[in-house]
């Protein structure tokens, strides 16, 4: 049994999915990689790259994950689980895995990765909104570093 509901809560994205009949709220924040290289030593950002490569080519190429995919899947999970619901996740990743019988990675990956890239993007409008055609000479250039502070040779 397996569903998800994603929703906004309070700028943060929250994820709830029910594995095994449990309900396992996932959290993506910008703390998110701070915790999993703490917890990990590794970076989130380059794991998720790779796993999202893994997860395309598996569904693409009819391919198995590796174990080392796997295993950064796994880590992902249970720091995003961790950071949603502090005191019901387990102090371990093999002790939060243990509370399943078995779920589906590939139910469950993509979810985690529409949440992470949910949560990296930019809700800013781009204050230029019209390309300049206008070259950029050197004397146009020491004038816009000097307007932004970081003029060193002329005294502005």
């Amino acid at each position: 049994m397996f569903h998800w509901n994603t929703r906004l809560i309070e700028n943060n994205m929250e994820k709830t999915i029910n594995i095994d009949g449990r309900e396992v709220r996932l959290r993506a924040t910008a703390a998110v990689p701070r915790l999993y290289r703490i917890k990990f030593g590794r970076d989130i950002m380059q794991d998720l790259a790779k796993l999202a490569a893994a997860y395309e080519k598996a569904t693409t190429e009819q391919e198995q994950l590796a174990a080392t995919d796997l295993g950064l899947f796994e880590n992902v999970a249970y720091i995003m689980a961790k950071h949603a619901d502090k005191d019901a996740v387990p102090g371990s990743v093999e002790e939060w895995l243990e509370q399943f019988e078995i779920f589906d990675i590939y139910q469950v990956l993509p979810e985690i990765l529409e949440l992470w890239n949910l949560n990296t993007l930019t809700t800013a409008t781009p204050k230029k909104t019209r390309m300049t055609t206008r070259e950029m000479t050197t004397p146009l250039f020491m004038l816009r570093c000097c307007r932004w502070g970081s003029c060193a040779i002329l005294t502005c």
